[in-house]
């Protein structure tokens, strides 16, 4: 046995709501489809008597409306396919573009006019379209006017206003289609009296098809009315038979319509007309009844009030006007809106309200008044009475229980079935300790003895383990369970889940305590730490002190990424042999300090002599600049001198180390960028000895002095040495290179000029390496010196490093001859080179056959 769900109650104050079903039928258009569905065509009358029957129809159906002739089918859709399909098939149908674009009907109709083969020509603005937008589109393959929904002029005349003389075409066609069509003047009560069939019909409109269902009242069939020589072509179709109503259909329709005679009866029999009709003193006295019976049993926990409001045809407005309405409100400070609306709508029957951020709605114009004593007890059925309590509590997210004297269970809402796991018949009547980690419940029972000798709420925090054995953190607030002598007999608690708060709040500890990029605690730790650890029972006490030797030339040159990894490789060596006791800090940009709890002065050397052979480790298995961690330690055996003059005496040593080995540092960091460069550099160290000896030659011919001969020729070693900050995917790159790729190596003469300013030996040369790439002419980078603004050694290396370079091959060209290399350098002569030097540099070259 199949049983039939209960018809939801609307509620909502959309009268044709979307998601819910049409509004009921009259009691006459039931019996009619009743019988109708229960007779057969054995049990019919004479022979014709069918169409007899259908005549009546239609003769009652151009009685309501005024026209010439009907044909009733199964749908809109399908009455409107057969009106394309008849009379527009393979021609134009002129329609404003307003009209095919107001709503998702608009966009179904034009699915069903292309689908038939008409063609649809859009006229006019986003507005409305003026009489002659629809004159002027008008061709030779015009069929008809179409309007969709038009609720402005319903005069027919109106499209042929200033039709083009001499045309040889006959009227053509003015079709209106209504989603929403009534048959009685709804102004009165709110909505637009346009919406009337009759009134298009009589305005001129030659067909008119609308629905028999939602303002009608009728069953969903689709009816085509208006002049009879149309109808005539339209019940002469093929299409017409396979199309046509069912006989329930016709018959429900036909009792519904014959309401329509009697106005009054249609108003009062038709339930959408009598939702739409009824008076609002009549809706607002229903609503307070509705109140004042809800508040006998909801009251104190929901709040009950009514509140004048606006009550719709449809979702949309599609200018349908609003009604003048009540409506019920519902609120609770333990309930959401959306808890309060789930709750109704598993219902019996269902009830569907309006729903509000804070509240729901209950409208009374969409609720049958028959319908209110349903509505009442289904509302109250959902949300009154004792299993009301258990049906709320069972709504909320945070799981609630309660424990009697003896700590059994003796209530679990839903949340508490999943947060452990277990179907509530497995919670209730186990004792706690059978539920809950011992850990877990020994707090839990410790709270309740609190509660009990307090008989007042408290509330604390407790990590629980969760079904699939999560971690997580609870507030948990405990209310004593009092009986009607106010002892109590059991607890309630509610436990929040706080987990991502507490996880927040660790992670802004951690970063509160910690250095971000290292990972080590931060130098506002480290001094909380000193001071806590400033006690006789932590000495002796050690503090190792050390920063990280070049940092700010690694970051200047390197850029702060390298810096950044330098400093991590750093705090990697360093934090290695201490305890978890010890304190190990990064204290300033480039400086490290480590607290040593009950640690004596050998102790610490020890230590440091271990930091010292990792960073030698360290330096002997990685290529590149070498890590420099100068140390230095201060121990104090008594709590008296005080935590902070350790710290200042460590400090100092470290400083010590750092000046006594500071030049040997840099002499290693300058070795290291030279053997950078070597692995970069395209010359071999037979083709580096030759540009020496070139330079050497050059130098001489121009008079230097043997101490400008030994400065240009230690700038030949270094002056590329800005290139080991550049990438070897760009330096050896076969190809041009791109914009960004030039950018990159014009900045090196900058490089190399803040690495020379770095080392002792190279300062006096740092200018030199500077101006390598200028141009005699202006044009070279990166100051655009000109001439003699140019100094001597960077004008000379110019000229005898282009030779070389256009000798020796190279990734993205083949190396040039003898003689090609000479003509390049004349060529280059006044623009990129200083003239006399290339004319002495090529006498030069031919003197000494230098190839």
């Amino acid at each position: 046995m199949i049983n039939s769900l209960p018809s939801p109650i609307n509620a909502t104050g959309i009268l044709l709501h979307g998601s819910l079903k049409e509004p009921p039928l009259a009691e006459e258009a039931l019996r009619a489809l009743n019988s109708e569905a229960y007779s057969s065509a054995g049990f019919k009358k004479a022979a014709g008597s069918d169409y007899y029957s259908y005549r009546q129809l239609e003769e009652l159906i151009c009685t309501l409306t005024e026209a010439e002739d009907v044909l009733v089918v199964n749908n809109l859709m399908a009455a409107a396919f057969l009106v394309f399909h008849t009379l527009a098939r393979g021609r134009e149908i002129i329609v404003s573009r307003r009209d095919l674009h107001q709503n998702a009907f608009s966009a179904s109709l034009a699915g069903v006019a292309q689908s038939c083969g008409a063609y649809l020509k859009e006229v006019g603005g986003k507005e409305t379209a003026a009489p002659g937008d629809y004159q002027g589109a008008v061709t030779e393959q015009s069929a008809l006017f179409l309007t969709i929904n038009s609720l402005g002029s319903s005069k027919r005349e109106a499209f042929h206003e200033g039709m083009p003389a001499g045309l040889g075409k006959p009227e053509l066609a003015v079709v209106g289609i209504l989603d929403n069509a009534a048959l009685l003047d709804l102004a009165p009560f709110g909505l637009p009296d346009v919406l009337q069939v009759q009134k298009l019909i009589t305005g001129g409109f030659d067909i008119v098809v609308f629905r028999g269902d939602k303002l009608l009242g009728g069953p969903p069939a689709g009816i085509i009315a208006g002049k009879g020589r149309y109808l005539s072509l339209l019940k002469q179709a093929t299409l017409a038979s396979a199309l046509s109503a069912g006989r329930i259909d016709r018959a429900t329709l036909e009792a519904t319509l014959a309401l329509y005679l009697d106005k009054e009866e249609a108003l009062k029999k038709i339930p959408l007309l009598s939702m739409i009709s009824a008076p609002p003193p009549r809706i607002e006295k229903r609503a307070w009844k509705l109140v004042e019976e809800l508040k006998d049993s909801l009251e104190g926990v929901f709040n009950i009030s009514m509140t004048a409001g606006e009550a719709h045809i449809t979702e949309e407005s599609n200018g349908l006007g609003a009604l003048p309405s009540f409506q019920v409100s519902i609120s609770s400070e333990k309930l959401s809106a959306a808890q309060i609306s789930e709750l109704l709508t598993k219902g019996n029957p269902p009830v569907i309200p309006c729903e509000l951020k804070e509240a729901i709605l209950l409208d009374l114009r969409s609720v049958q008044e028959k319908e209110d004593d349903l509505l009442l007890n289904s509302i109250l059925d959902s949300l009154g009475g004792d299993r009301k309590e258990i049906r709320v509590l069972d709504t909320v997210p945070s799981p609630i229980w309660t424990l009697n004297e003896e700590n059994t269970f003796i209530y679990a809402n839903k949340a508490c079935e999943n947060f452990w796991g277990l179907e509530n018949s497995s919670i209730l009547g186990k004792a706690i300790s059978e539920i809950l980690a011992p850990g877990e419940a020994g707090a839990l029972l410790k709270s309740i003895k609190t509660v009990m000798k307090s008989k007042e709420k408290i509330a604390i925090e407790l990590k629980m383990k969760s079904f699939g054995n999560k971690d997580k953190w609870m507030d948990i607030i405990l209310v004593p369970l009092l009986n009607g002598q106010e002892e109590i007999s059991g607890v309630t608690f509610t436990a929040h889940d706080v987990t991502e708060r507490k996880r927040t709040e660790e992670e802004l500890k951690y970063i509160s305590m910690h250095d971000s990029l290292t990972g080590l605690y931060n130098r506002v730790y480290f001094e909380e730490e000193m001071r806590r650890l400033n006690t006789h029972r932590h000495y002796p006490l050690s503090i190792i002190v050390c920063d990280v030797d070049g940092l700010k030339f690694t970051n200047d040159i390197l850029g702060h990424e390298k810096g950044d990894k330098l400093l991590k490789t750093a705090s990697n060596l360093i934090k290695k042999p201490f305890r978890t006791s010890d304190v190990v800090a990064r204290v300033g940009g480039d400086e490290f300090a480590i607290i040593l709890p009950r640690t004596n002065e050998k102790t610490a050397e020890e230590i440091c002599e271990r930091i010292k052979k990792n960073v030698e480790k360290y330096n002997q298995e990685k290529k590149g600049i070498p890590l420099s961690l100068p140390l230095g330690f201060a121990t104090g055996e008594e709590a008296s001198g005080g935590i902070l003059e350790i710290f200042k005496n460590a400090d100092s040593n470290m400083y010590k180390n750092k000046f006594a080995h500071g030049k040997a540092v840099k002499r290693q960091v300058f070795e290291s960028l030279l053997e950078i460069l070597a692995e970069k550099d395209f010359m071999s160290k037979s083709k580096a000895e030759r540009l020496q000896e070139m330079l050497l030659l050059l130098g001489q011919a121009v008079g230097m002095s043997p101490g400008e001969i030994k400065n240009i020729l230690l700038l030949s070693r270094v002056y590329d040495i800005g290139k080991v900050n550049i990438d070897d995917s760009i330096l050896f790159k076969e190809g041009a290179l791109s914009d960004a790729e030039w950018e990159e190596i014009k900045r090196h003469p900058e490089t190399g000029y803040r690495i020379a300013r770095f080392s002792a030996e190279m300062n006096p040369i740092a200018d030199f390496i500077m101006q390598h790439h200028e141009w005699w002419d202006g044009n070279g980078y990166p100051a655009g010196l000109k001439g003699k603004d140019i100094h001597l050694y960077p004008r000379i290396l110019a000229i005898v490093d282009a030779y070389q370079a256009m000798t020796s091959h190279r990734p993205y060209r083949e190396l040039l001859s003898r003689e090609e290399a000479i003509q390049e350098l004349k060529r280059c002569s006044g623009i990129q080179f200083d003239p006399r030097l290339v004319e002495i540099f090529i006498n030069l070259i031919d003197q000494e056959n230098l190839v």
